[in-house]
């Protein structure tokens, strides 16, 4: 009897057995759960990633007592699968979704730099003055990609909507600084538009703004949030990277909810002459 429990392959079926079954009961648990509480995700994870490390201590000591390469390596294979398997459940949950990546913040994620340069064919912006943008050295370039592509759109605040004065008294600085940083960018994006002839399209909406919202090459969205203007300059805000899923039949992504969010605003917001606010 005590020779079958130390038998090496007693032991590693059974090691499979116990991640097989520990990865059933975890699904089993989320499906009859009652609260669908996602907060114990976490728990799950971890607890997961235990068995897993457990089984394969156990399994590297039947390797050091036996001497033999061939059935560690076996149950490693398969507790492996197992455990990918079980991972990939987890992010694919996301994927379908079209949430391919984040940043806890975005000026260590994709900043401003490294989202323009992923610009190849088109470009749409929705923010406050995309003064972060106008400012980088690479907009142009991005720009001069696109030229043969959809037009290039930005939708941005109204530079006389009273949200850029409060945050700037928020910011403790001129009341109209902020004002002044739009219109900077206004006139960056005119120079560029009749220096090197660029399709853009310019539109203000009003009112707080709620997401910053930069769409590259219709098959990449980066999202970030607002929180208060003037408290800070928002490259420290969390941001998500939704990819357009419809290209894998995907219709339900968050990427088209936000599409959609764009032009329902675009439509409704007033078309830019690019001579308003620059005298």
């Amino acid at each position: 009897m005590i020779d079958f429990l130390t038998n090496p392959w007693v032991i590693g079926i059974a090691l499979i057995l116990i991640q097989f079954l520990f990865a059933r009961s975890i699904s089993y648990i989320e499906k009859r759960s009652k609260t669908k509480d996602p907060r114990r995700n976490t728990v799950f994870f971890f607890s997961f990633c235990f068995v897993w490390i457990f089984c394969i201590s156990i399994n590297g000591y039947i390797f050091y007592s036996q001497k033999n390469i061939y059935i560690p390596l076996l149950i490693v294979i398969v507790i492996s699968i197992i455990f990918c398997y079980s991972i990939w459940k987890i992010v694919n949950q996301f994927w379908k979704m079209g949430i391919i990546g984040s940043d806890a913040h975005t000026i260590e994620g994709i900043n401003y730099e490294n989202s323009l340069k992923l610009c190849q064919s088109q470009l749409a912006f929705h923010g406050i003055g995309a003064s972060k943008l106008t400012t980088c050295p690479e907009f142009e370039n991005a720009l001069v990609r696109c030229k043969q592509g959809k037009p290039i759109r930005f939708l941005l605040l109204n530079p006389e909507d009273a949200t850029l004065i409060s945050a700037a008294k928020r910011a403790q600085q001129n009341s109209d600084s902020y004002h002044e940083r739009v219109v900077k960018s206004l006139r960056t994006i005119k120079e560029l538009k009749e220096k090197r002839d660029f399709d853009i399209h310019v539109r203000f909406y009003s009112g707080k703004p709620i997401f910053r919202l930069m769409f590259v090459d219709d098959t990449l969205c980066l999202l970030s949030g607002y929180t208060q203007l003037g408290v800070d300059d928002g490259s420290k805000l969390p941001q998500v990277h939704l990819r357009n899923s419809s290209e894998y039949n995907h219709t339900n992504s968050l990427y088209s909810s936000f599409e959609h969010y764009f032009e329902a605003l675009w439509t409704k917001s007033t078309e830019w002459d690019f001579l308003r606010y620059l005298n």
